[in-house]
């Protein structure tokens, strides 16, 4: 973007020159086209050189609370997420609801008193027909919701 030869105040302050005099003389003067002096008119009005300030000063906070709103925006989007989701074997925590049931998937089993390796026929998942519970909580939750 091409920067401007004169800042905003100073535009204001030869248009309200123009507001006196003629805009083709103000023009000249001030080394600038006719066209140009209209387009700051259509642009800055009849503002005065310190409203000029003020209206940077409330852009830069608009700007600021934008960004702010937008953030929250984004947290509650994502918060929204996590809340949508369905909990998995993993990430499942126990509520009060709940009812935990102890399975024999959660302790690993006896462990060898020399390599300190459980026994491999405890690590084996055991054989569950279907409809009984799972050894995670959400999914205990889920078979007793259901009956």
């Amino acid at each position: 973007m091409k920067k401007t030869r004169f800042t905003e105040e100073q535009m204001v302050t030869i248009l309200r020159e123009a507001d006196e005099r003629p805009v083709p003389e103000v023009a000249k003067k001030h080394g600038v086209s006719a066209p140009t002096i209209y387009a700051w008119r259509k642009h800055f009005g009849t503002l005065d050189p310190a409203d000029i300030k003020r209206l940077r000063h409330l852009e830069h906070e608009n700007g600021r609370l934008k960004k702010i709103v937008a953030d929250r925006d984004l947290e509650i989007d994502v918060l929204k997420e996590i809340t949508r989701k369905k909990p998995t074997c993993r990430d499942a925590t126990p509520t009060p609801a709940m009812k935990v049931v102890p399975s024999p998937c959660e302790s690993p089993g006896p462990r060898s008193a020399i390599t300190g390796a459980t026994s491999p026929e405890k690590n084996r998942p055991e054989y569950r027909p279907r409809g009984t519970p799972h050894c995670c909580p959400a999914a205990t939750m889920e078979l007793e919701h259901a009956r």
